[in-house]
């Protein structure tokens, strides 16, 4: 607080002034936050003041993000990102990088909101900001979320908990305790989202956080309709329900009336759970959210369906279905398909009805088919990212010998000989380490890269037939969590054994990381590989697994590209897609694209 005896404040002090007051005020009165930090940016520009700019144009982005214009937020995070790191400030820099994983993620672009939060996460680690790692963290789980990767989202909320602790940061704890129970809610374990909305509560309330405490009574409802305890959803409901309304959050308001809707369909009061749902309709259209506002359409068009009112059902569907499209919804959007094509059947339009089913079996495919994409550019991600991260501490280490050797040189000149001998010898190791997996002795990530871009270019020039394999081992945790991890690392190695004995001295064998390898088998069409796969895989069905442990058995999935016109990306995303194909058909399978004439 600026004490008025000491003067007039400085153009510094005033930026710093105006970025506090917004900060204090973005979840609350986001509009006034707005202005309050755009009279920063502005005066920040007019000094050309460099570290201030940025401040303030990461507190400019993150009210614009707030008060709903994530466009706009987005080029000014990014802005702010370029800043930091003209000035050398990593710790902006990282947190920088969170809120434009946020952001982006708002916007649906969730690999550029992975991307982002993986590199914020490598920048916290790298200074040991302890705070900044657990966000990063918590929004690589929200994403993992929205991917349907209800495993990995655990894991990084998991990890993200004891950092938010360590970083004494009890907001952070809440918030992630609350994305746990999200993503317990979701994967179907709404008693255990009860515990840790329970626990999120409870921090909140302590620390006076309205915002975060919707989120958590919002989250606390819907696992109690889920749990069919419609009177406990009820009373949490109404409570957060009045905070709202004092707050002015519509938008809140309507994802908490949706809540009590369905609460009151369970107790068998359809009269009240339409005006709940309608009443928070009236409120997300006020607030211009058009998600919640189809939201509450689907669920009202649903309810008059139950009740076999089919032209009100019609009405609120058709509605429904505009906002989806309009704000690309497409889950909600195939949602209100299958409603509408019920409410035709009903009303005995049976074209129209087929009509509504077929495209909501479209939607369906394309979402699966988007959603296989992401995840597979998730891991492309990750492992680009690590093996980046693997190479550049490779670097550092070579730089840091080199720079120890030149000083004992400059010491000693006549040990010169024995010394660049000794060199050369830690080079070669160094470099051969760069393309080696350490577990398993196979080329790694890096290597193989390197390996299929020569391949690819080699089949596009001459039309060879040239084929990617991506093998996983079926149900590898189970081998884990059953035998030790100690025995997974074994049977890695074993495997890794059996994949070079399979393999021709022309092919590339290399691990793609945890349990999955992948072959680059050059000069090979479809047929031969999926011969050459099936072998393999019949190998690994046979091989006697006993003697790492008694009673163990394996299989492996194998998703095999053979194509001469392809890409190298593309060849990747094509094993892995028949990957996933293997996998749905059951698993301990080979599946088979191939491109005709390249045999």
């Amino acid at each position: 607080m600026h004490d008025a005896a000491a003067g007039p404040l400085t153009a510094p002090e005033r930026i710093d002034d105006l970025n506090r007051r917004s900060a204090q005020l973005v979840f609350q009165h986001p509009r006034e936050a707005l202005a309050l930090s755009e009279e920063a940016l502005a005066l920040a520009r007019a000094g050309a003041d460099q570290p201030r700019m940025a401040r303030s144009a990461l507190r400019l982005g993150a009210a614009a993000s707030v008060a709903g214009d994530d466009e706009r937020a987005a080029r000014l995070l990014a802005e702010a990102l370029a800043l930091f790191r003209a000035v050398g400030d990593p710790q902006g820099e990282a947190g920088a990088c969170l809120s434009l994983s946020t952001v982006h993620r708002n916007l649906g672009r969730l690999i550029d909101g992975l991307h982002h939060a993986l590199q914020g996460l490598d920048i916290a680690r790298r200074e040991g900001l302890l705070r900044l790692q657990g966000a990063c963290l918590s929004n690589v789980g929200l994403i993992h979320t929205d991917l349907g990767d209800h495993q990995k989202a655990l894991e990084a909320f998991l990890a993200a908990l004891p950092l938010a602790r360590a970083a004494d940061a009890p907001a952070d704890e809440a918030m992630c305790l609350t994305n746990l129970g999200d993503v317990c809610q979701q994967a179907g374990d709404a008693a255990q989202a009860l515990t840790h909305y329970g626990a999120a509560l409870e921090i909140v309330r302590r620390l006076g956080h309205t915002h975060h405490e919707l989120d958590a009574l919002c989250g606390l409802g819907q696992a109690h309709v889920k749990l069919e305890q419609a009177e406990e959803a009820l009373s949490l409901l109404r409570g957060a329900l009045d905070v709202a309304q004092a707050r002015g959050d519509h938008k809140c308001d309507a994802r908490l009336l949706l809540g009590l809707g369905d609460a009151y369909q369970q107790l068998g009061q359809p009269e009240d759970a339409l005006r709940a749902y309608r009443q928070a309709r009236t409120l997300a259209a006020e607030a211009r959210a058009a998600h919640e506002e189809s939201r509450a359409l689907r669920w009202l068009g649903a309810l008059h369906l139950k009740r076999r009112e089919s032209a009100q059902a019609l009405d609120a569907l058709e509605e429904g279905l505009a906002l989806a499209q309009g704000c690309r919804a497409q889950r909600d959007e195939q949602e209100i398909h299958a409603l509408l094509s019920e409410t035709h059947r009903q009303r005995g339009a049976y074209r129209a009805a087929l009509q509504h089913y077929q495209r909501y079996h479209q939607l369906e495919r394309e979402l699966d088919n988007l959603q296989a994409l992401h995840r597979t550019q998730a891991l492309l991600l990750q492992v680009d990212l690590d093996q980046a991260r693997h190479a550049a501490e490779a670097q550092r280490q070579i730089n840091a010998r080199l720079t120890e050797l030149n000083q004992e040189l400059a010491a000693a000149n006549e040990q010169k000989a024995e010394l660049l001998a000794r060199l050369q010898t830690q080079a070669e190791h160094l470099v051969r380490l760069s393309q080696e997996d350490a577990l398993t002795g196979l080329s790694n990530r890096r290597h193989f890269n390197e390996c299929l871009d020569a391949e690819v270019q080699r089949a596009l020039r001459y039309g060879r037939p040239l084929s990617v394999v991506l093998l996983d081992i079926d149900h590898f945790k189970a081998v884990n969590d059953t035998y030790s991890h100690q025995v997974g690392d074994l049977v890695l190695r074993e495997l890794a054994g059996l994949l070079r004995a399979s393999c021709r001295q022309m092919d590339t064998v290399a691990r793609f990381g945890g349990e999955e390898f992948v072959l680059l088998l050059p000069e090979t069409g479809g047929p031969a590989a999926q011969t050459m796969c099936e072998r393999l895989r019949q190998a690994v069905q046979n091989h006697d697994w006993g003697g790492l442990h008694p009673g163990l058995r394996l299989t492996v999935s194998l998703g095999v590209a053979s194509y001469c016109t392809l890409g190298a990306a593309q060849l990747l995303a094509l094993a892995d897609a028949e990957l996933y194909r293997a996998k749905g058909a059951g698993r301990n399978r080979v599946s088979l694209a191939s491109e005709p004439g390249c045999e």
